[in-house]
């Protein structure tokens, strides 16, 4: 089962955030009571601690293509930039492609390593 949670204040903090559970109340993640500067960052530490086993094998699996496809991975790169600079989306489809034709032997999810690609 999965919890609802939302990030919060944290009383006494200036602009800290903490992890509670939306039903109870209950503080399940503070940042060891610290806080954490923003709520998404809140949320993304939540999220990273609390993935499914599927979701870390992908991760991982995009981790290993990353070191090892370095020259995919610049390539890839520049075409965002130039999606970028004409303030447009990259394409899911152009991607499929073009991770198609240069690795094909890719054993992960190609959409997880899209978007990973994309936030890193």
């Amino acid at each position: 089962m999965t919890r609802k949670v939302k990030a919060v204040s944290m009383p006494n903090k200036y602009k800290r955030y903490m992890i509670v559970d939306e039903n109870t109340g209950e503080v399940l993640d503070d940042a060891q009571g610290y806080g954490y500067k923003t709520a998404q960052k809140a949320h993304l530490a939540w999220n990273y601690k609390h993935a499914t086993s599927k979701q870390s094998h992908n991760r991982k699996l995009n981790q290993k293509f990353v070191k090892e496809h370095k020259s995919f991975v610049r390539e890839w790169d520049a075409i965002l930039f130039d999606y970028l600079k004409s303030n447009e989306k990259p394409s899911y489809s152009e991607f499929k492609e073009m991770l198609a034709d240069e690795v094909p032997d890719f054993e992960g999810s190609s959409r997880s390593l899209f978007y990973y690609l994309q936030k890193h």
